[in-house]
């Protein structure tokens, strides 16, 4: 939704390409996509071979678990069946704890592997935990949010090295963005949206 407001705005044609998260910087840097819109973490390592956009949402990693599981905290999840998308922030936040887990490419399979009973938690970040617990209504998903271990980290747009041209184009969108509360809006949208 961002990237054709954005393309909208600058009166470009854009075409989006459905790429799995742990290919998009090797994408980028080959040539394939001129920008990385799919809610990618601002972090140092990503920063030596990309270059990010000022930030456009917060958000924090969360805990999906289904009603009555026996998680209220992130150290709960010690000896559970965790789930996690492969490349995402909860992936690094999991490895972190020293927990074991289960990763999946894609965030609806790993939330189909918590419905069907074989794993107890997923984690992910808010935004997305939102619109999984929405789209899977009467299946008892909730999220369990844990402040002290998961800190707010921010999500930006990402060009290849040296694009300023392009990087200075999308910081003046995402200001405008930010400022008249389209990205909050878009957020709200995504939060609801049908898969």
């Amino acid at each position: 939704a961002i990237a054709k407001q954005i393309g909208d705005d600058l009166g470009v044609d854009v075409s989006i390409n459905n790429i799995e998260f742990d290919s998009l910087l090797i994408a980028l840097q080959n040539g394939q996509i001129d920008a990385i819109i799919a809610g990618m973490t601002i972090t140092e390592e990503r920063k030596e071979s990309v270059d990010f956009t000022t930030p456009y949402y917060n958000a924090t990693q969360v805990m999906i678990i289904k009603e009555g599981t026996e998680i209220a905290k992130a150290a709960d999840m010690e000896g559970k069946n965790i789930a996690v998308i492969q490349g995402y922030t909860g992936e690094t936040c999991v490895k972190e704890l020293g927990f074991d887990y289960v990763s999946f490419k894609k965030g609806p399979d790993a939330i189909m592997d918590l419905i069907n009973g074989k794993s107890d938690v997923v984690v992910i970040d808010s935004a997305t935990a939102q619109k999984y617990v929405n789209d899977n209504a009467g299946q008892n998903l909730v999220i369990v949010e844990d402040n002290d271990q998961f800190a707010s980290e921010e999500y930006g747009i990402a060009v290849k090295k040296g694009n300023t041209e392009l990087l200075n184009a999308l910081n003046a969108e995402i200001e405008k963005m930010v400022g008249d509360g389209t990205i909050a809006n878009l957020a709200d949208q995504y939060a609801v949206a049908e898969e």
